[in-house]
């Protein structure tokens, strides 16, 4: 179902493509002067175009065509410059250049049946070439159009090298020829993102090749390949929503590493299989149809695992754990990045009309902010400038687009996110050099795209997109936190694809509860690539280049109870540089390791297949957590906050605190099940053989606002003069979707989340009856003591889990329910309600903006 509703997007999208820009973008127009191509499907527009590729070496330009069918004869190659003795300058070659149609049926480079060159299979050539190593080919892309290459068996399409950043963006290659798109042709090619790419014919489809440095593929469709539709040797491939139409394998991975998600292959034969795999994998979620199997997996002569169809989840190995959990993927929920259409240029604003001067020496902030506050939909920054950002510039009002024609900017400052118009703003095509960031600080969302940036910070709750992005090595500036992706609110999510940080202070991912789903990842240098203080975050493919001196730091940090699964994650080194620690895991007061020498792999190379941290069992265990000291310690973005429990006084800067009264509170029990007692001024506990009661508790979150909630404190008033011994209660919090209920009508029948049967269910501690919630509805926050010398004083509870829960809650009330723990006890304790003058309260400490 999803590739068919995919296939159908795509559909409307192709049709929908039109891509145009201002006159004074700074766009290359092949068919205007002085280049001059004819796109009538007649004329031969080799010079013309190959004059333009000529006259923009590494210059970050747009080489743009209108619709139309421009006929070659000869490789378009992009350019490079000589030195004074003829040799090709590599350094400053076959960079920054971009292919851009105005749409992918629209714009059609052709080679006519029978072209002269292209006729040898065993010497093909190609139609595009954009350059061979070193991995210096910075933002090479090919975007929105289609390249036909007709009956000549000698022919490929696209020869594509970038690295870093760059794109294969709706792209289609068709024809009967050699290769479709040859990613093998040279080495260290990536990484790349080919988005959107459709090959058909060929006797190949997709050749990828050489041990470095990645490439991620979401939505490729091979249809009609003769011998087969994707082969890849060595490199870390990773390939979400594969659509093969075909009587050949779909892919055959001869070794490295490959991520396979959401693959639907049809067509081919009784005999054969869809996949052939000898190297390292990770599937999940594959439609097969007309083979005989999904998988071959043959890591060696004579050693073969037939995989049958259709694939939930397989990897070659057993995945890898260093504490107890379920041994699967995540799973996060999946969203694209958004496709905005291009406005009418009647809309677009250039910051240079606002005085702006784009010269890399004269800051253009208030130029820019002039720009976005005139009403305009997009703001574009042209070609061939350089605009100094030293202060901050918010994306507000009616922008809905930020482009930068492959410009560049400069400086330290920040474009910010609040609140506007547009439920998305669009960020792309911009190389910053400097510590330039972006930072998302709205309840609207944001997708950066196509861009080199010092950092992005995630600070609101709107979603974060993230595609087709790098940094460069930004370390030495001292002030500024230079992990690419900083999400440090915890109700923030973050989709991206293809990420590739290289900042030498790190960690260069740092998720502080929030939740990142990671579509392709490719690091530099030896300091941490991901730490995930808290949170879940997937990982579906990724290089990690370790290189330069090794520091004694692990590779991964998983900390505070982070959900975390990495697929397809390999690290690779040319001088044996690598992390001793692949993955350093925390639970509680615990720490465990996983070296390298313990994953796959040996040598200069080692993965995991798929390591799964699986919180979610072990975080409703009950009696995992019996803390409430009188003074507590909260957590701010990872470091403890002093907090006075009788003043509430916080001793930290950054955060508020927001106490919030009982909106609702009631004792239900079990021997009167249909009697309501919501409004009496006691709530009453118990847990005997002959007595059961247990509280209700109900909290409006509304006063909260779009804040991430750092700590949470229950805080109740003690009812009994005297306690007799210390009294054990479970605290349990109900999540997203439970039923709401009325202090006026809830009962012991009716009560949301209560366990009527069950002797206790697996969040009782003592599994008896008396203790029982309904499991899926309800999170348990731990257990909270109330002691002898408590008698009339007010007691307080706090836990990790409670703020979790209360953070992640997005309907607007939560329900604390309280059961007792010792039914060996007979016990009858007592609060005070709302109604007998001290209601119990909620305490939040907020994140303060």
């Amino acid at each position: 179902m999803r590739t068919f509703i995919l296939v159908t997007l795509l559909s409307v999208l192709m049709h929908a493509e039109d891509i145009r820009f201002p006159d004074d973008a700074g766009v290359i127009d092949v068919t205007q002067a002085p280049y001059g191509a004819v796109g009538d499907g007649v004329s031969d527009c080799t010079a013309a175009i190959q004059k333009a590729l000529a006259d923009n070496v590494s210059g970050n330009r747009i080489i743009y065509f209108p619709n139309g069918i421009y006929l070659v004869s000869d490789t378009l190659r992009w350019g490079s410059r000589k030195d004074g003795k003829g040799k090709t300058e590599s350094g400053s070659a076959w960079k920054r250049t971009i292919f851009q149609g105005q749409s992918r049926d629209g714009v059609v480079l052709k080679l006519a049946d029978g072209t002269a060159g292209f006729g040898d299979a065993a010497a093909p050539k190609s139609v595009i070439w954009t350059g061979l190593k070193p991995a210096q080919r910075f933002r090479n892309s090919v975007r929105n159009l289609s390249v036909d290459v007709g009956n000549n068996p000698g022919a490929i399409a696209i020869q594509y090298n970038t690295s870093n950043q760059g794109t294969l963006h709706h792209v289609t290659v068709r024809g009967q020829g050699a290769i479709g798109l040859d990613l093998s042709y040279t080495n260290e090619i990536g990484p790349l993102l080919a988005l959107d790419c459709v090959v058909e014919g060929f006797a190949t489809g997709v050749k990828i090749g050489g041990t470095v440095n990645s490439m991620t593929f979401d939505g490729l469709e091979l249809r009609g390949q003769s011998r087969v539709g994707m082969e890849t040797q060595s490199q870390v491939v990773t390939i979400r929503g594969l659509r093969s139409v075909n009587s050949v394998p779909a892919l055959i991975s001869y070794s490295g590493v490959v991520t396979l998600l959401e693959a639907d292959c049809s067509g081919g034969a009784a005999d054969a299989a869809a996949v052939v795999n000898a190297g390292a994998m990770f599937v999940r979620d594959m439609a097969v149809a007309g083979y005989a199997h999904a998988i071959r997996h043959q890591p060696k002569e004579g050693d073969e695992q037939l995989v049958a169809g259709p694939v939930t989840e397989w990897t070659d190995t057993a995945p890898f754990q260093l504490f107890d959990g379920k041994a699967v993927s995540l799973r996060l929920p999946i969203e694209d990045c958004p496709i905005l259409p291009y406005g009418p240029l009647e809309t677009w604003a250039n910051p240079l009309t606002f005085g702006a001067m784009g010269d890399g020496k004269n800051d253009d902030t208030a130029a820019i902010q002039q720009a976005i506050d005139s009403g305009a939909r997009t703001v574009y920054l042209p070609a061939g400038k350089s605009f100094l950002v030293l202060g901050e510039v918010e994306l507000r009002g009616a922008l809905e687009r930020v482009i930068g024609c492959e410009s560049r900017i400069k400086g330290d400052g920040t474009f910010v996110l609040v609140d506007g118009a547009p439920e998305t703003v669009v960020v792309e095509r911009i190389e910053c050099e400097g510590g330039f960031g972006l930072v998302h600080r709205a309840k609207r969302n944001l997708a950066v795209r196509n861009m080199m940036i010092g950092r992005i910070i995630g600070e609101g709750t709107g979603k974060l997109f993230v595609d087709d992005v790098s940094n460069h090595n930004h370390g030495q500036i001292k002030h500024l936190p230079m992990s690419i992706l900083r999400l440090t609110n915890p109700r923030i999510r973050c989709w991206a694809r293809q990420v590739n940080p290289e900042p030498t202070t790190g960690p260069k991912i740092l998720v502080q509860g929030a939740t990142l789903w990671l579509l392709g990842y490719k690091t530099e240098s030896s300091n941490t690539t991901l730490f995930v203080d808290g949170g879940k975050v997937e990982v579906l493919g990724a290089h990690v280049y370790a290189q330069g001196p090794v520091k004694q730091l692990p590779c991964v940090v998983i900390r505070d109870g982070g959900q975390v699964s990495l697929a397809g994650f390999r690290q690779y080194s040319f001088k044996n540089t690598m992390f001793e620690d692949f993955i350093e895991e925390t639970r509680g007061s615990k720490t465990r390791m996983l070296p390298r020498g313990q994953a796959s792999g040996h040598g200069l190379v080692n993965w995991v297949s798929l390591f799964v941290a699986e919180s979610r069992d072990q975080a409703g265990r009950a009696g995992e957590v019996r803390d409430q000291p009188s003074q507590i310690s909260w957590r701010l973005q990872g470091k403890p906050l002093s907090v006075d429990a009788t003043t509430g006084a916080v001793a930290a800067s950054g955060v508020r605190k927001v106490s919030l009264p009982v909106a609702a509170d009631a004792s239900i029990r079990k021997q009167e099940a249909q009697a309501n007692n919501g409004g009496g001024a006691r709530l009453a506990l118990k847990s005997t053989d002959y007595s059961c009661n247990k509280i209700y508790l109900q909290f409006d979150l509304s006063r909260r606002g779009d804040r991430a909630v750092t700590a949470a404190e229950l805080v109740l008033q003690v009812a009994n003069d005297k306690l007799d011994a210390d009294e054990n209660i479970n605290v349990f919090v109900l999540g997203n979707g439970a039923k709401p209920w009325d202090e006026a009508s809830i009962n012991w029948d009716n009560a949301p989340g209560n366990n009527l049967e069950s002797k206790g269910g697996p969040y009782a501690v003592d599994k008896h009856w008396r203790g029982g919630v309904i499991h899926k509805q309800a999170y348990f926050a731990g257990t909270m003591t109330v002691r002898t010398q408590d008698a009339g004083r007010a007691v307080r509870f706090g836990s990790a889990r409670l703020a979790q829960v209360v953070d992640e809650d997005f309907d607007g009330q939560v329900t604390v329910v309280l059961t007792g723990h010792d039914s060996a006890k007979d016990n009858n304790l007592v609060f005070i309600s709302r109604e007998g003058g001290t209601a119990p309260t909620l305490d939040l400490a907020l994140e303060k903006r």
